[in-house]
Parts: C-alpha cells; structure tokens; sequence
C-alpha cells in the first residue's frame, strides 16, 4: 500500500502507468461491457498505488495529468473513465486527509451542481434528500465526493458512503453507448443524516458552473487517448495509402500538441474551442479508421467499433448548453 507523503517522481508514476495500461489492453473489450472484471482491475490498479494521480500524494501538472489519463484511455476507454473519476476525487481530497492515512478509493458526484434548476441533493432538517443524475464506478467506490445545497442555496461539497442502501439506493447500471462495464447509475438519496458526511467545502451558489467553466480543457485527455488508439488502426491497416496516413498523423499530432500547450496556460475560451476540435476530430477519425479495418470493424468485438462508440460518449461526457454551441460551430463554423 502506498501511503501518504510517499511520493514518486511524475515521470515514474507514468512508467508504471504506461506499463500497467500496457497489461490492460488485452481485455479492454470485454471491461467495456463487464464489471467485475474492470472491477478486477481496478483493484489491481489501486494495489500498485496507481490511483493517487493528481492528489497530495502524487501532485501532476495539467500536461502530466493529460498524459496520465491519455495513457488509459488508448487501453480502456471504459478503465480510464473510472479513473477520472478517482483523480478528480483525489483533488478534492487533498488537504482533507491524515498524514498516516492510505489513500481511499473514491469517485465523485458532483456534476448535478453544472445546473441548479435542475435534480440535486438538499439539506433540510439534518437530512440530505434528493436525485443524482450520474455516478461512475458505483460498484468500485465505497465513497465518493458527492455535490448538494445547503438550504440557503450554498454548493457542499462532502465525502459520503456511496454504497448501495435503502438512503442511498442505486437505480440500474445505465445502458450506455459505451463504457457500459463502468457501473453507472443514477441514486435516489432518502433522508441520509448529515453526520454521515464529511463536509469539504462551502461556497455561494453558481461557483461548480464558473469553476466548470474554466476547466473544461480537463474533459480532454480521455479524447487525446482514443485518437492516438484509433491512429494505430489506421497505422496498421493494408488498405491506406501512406500518403493518406501521413497526413492523418499529421493532423492528429498538431492537434494533440495544442491541447498538450494549453495544459500549460490557456483561457477558458481557448479550453471550449480545443475541447469542440478534439471531439470533432475524434468522431470523424473513429470513423475513418473503422473504415480502414472494413468490414470487420463492424463487428463486435473488433476494437475499431469499441473505439468509434467511445468517442461518441467522450464527445457527450460533461456538456453544458455552451459545449454543445461549441461544437455546432466547430462543424458548420
């Protein structure tokens, strides 16, 4: 187990990354659609200390925690999904926890606070009552880090025992379009005491949207790790020319390098912009290189239709009325 203040250097940590996604490969189409066997891995994952990304104990810059997460992707869409759960966690986190303490496994819950008007948790009397939309990785996470308001309207961010009961009870794992391996489920909060939570955050109303906002370049990484995957189809293929291939990598490797700049400095705008080019872009090479494959990347479990499904959901992941604006002027301009 790897404790707290037991620190490795980044470029290590994403050694070990790169070697375990390497291992992960071999199964990621059976993980997209069974559980237990991502769940498998994810407690492999959390053994050799791999979850810690981006927490007090294994502190990323934006362009490591890219690459980190990128790393996983280009194995597992569907495995790298639940660990962006765990790393945007782990940031919560940090601060909050003992020195001596193992670093937990956990998820978060907190995307309801993206529109007020909308299903949330509330705190009245001394209870939490309510709706969350979305919970990934709910048979992993023996906790998460769950998003509600306070009866005056502030946003609460706290650590709660997400496991399935009769206060906290889990609707059916989702049908997804793909990742479906990675648990998600909706939960219906009945009367959970407010002593069960260990509150992390107080703020005013509207600062997740804001803070939101100004993060979207974090929706990128899983996108940047599927384009490389799918680079790799077209890169083996018989039935593209080389030309057509260099221009396909040359492309993708621009691309890639300005989201890869703009982890190191960019406004919230530039964010919006690169994320719509990503998922754009993402879509349609999905498609060229389930062409590329032919027909047999038509079938399951041929990894070019996996691919093409899960730049489909990376696309839809997170967004907001402004996402969805960018991407419509991405495509007509």
């Amino acid at each position: 187990m790897i404790r707290k203040g037991s620190l490795a250097s980044a470029s290590a940590y994403l050694n070990a990354l790169r070697e375990f996604a390497s291992a992960l490969a071999a199964d990621a189409d059976q993980i997209d659609t069974d559980e237990a066997l991502l769940a498998h891995w994810y407690a492999r994952f959390a053994a050799e200390g791999l979850h810690v990304g981006w927490s007090a104990l294994q502190p990323l810059t934006g362009r490591e925690l890219c690459e980190a997460l990128a790393l996983l992707a280009e194995s597992s869409g569907a495995f790298a999904f639940v660990a962006l759960q765990q790393f945007v966690a782990n940031v919560n986190l940090s601060g909050h926890l003992p020195d001596d303490v193992v670093w937990p496994c956990g998820g978060v819950a907190f995307g309801q606070l993206r529109n007020l008007r909308g299903p949330c948790p509330r705190l009245e009397g001394g209870f939490i009552s309510g709706s969350i939309p979305w919970i990934t990785g709910a048979h992993i996470f023996p906790s998460v880090v769950l998003g509600l308001l306070d009866r005056d309207g502030s946003e609460i961010h706290a650590v709660v025992d997400s496991t399935n009961r009769r206060d906290f009870q889990h609707g059916a794992p989702m049908d997804l379009v793909a990742c479906r391996g990675t648990y998600t489920v909706s939960v219906r909060l009945s009367r959970v005491p407010v002593g069960d939570l260990t509150v992390l955050t107080t703020e005013p109303a509207g600062t997740f949207a804001q803070n939101d906002i100004r993060g979207v370049l974090y929706q990128t990484p899983l996108m940047f790790g599927c384009v490389r995957a799918r680079m790799k189809l077209i890169e083996s293929s018989t039935r593209v020319v080389p030309a057509e291939k260099a221009v396909c990598g040359t492309s993708m490797a621009h691309l890639l390098e300005s989201v890869y700049a703009a982890f190191e400095g960019s406004t919230p705008e530039e964010g919006a912009r690169l994320r719509a080019q990503l998922g754009d872009f993402s879509v349609r090479l999905a498609r060229l290189a389930t062409m590329a494959c032919g027909g047999a990347g038509l079938v399951r479990p041929h990894p070019a239709q996996r691919l093409y499904r899960e730049a489909l959901l990376y696309s839809l992941m997170a967004q907001t009325d402004r996402i969805v604006g960018q991407a419509f002027q991405e495509v007509f301009g």
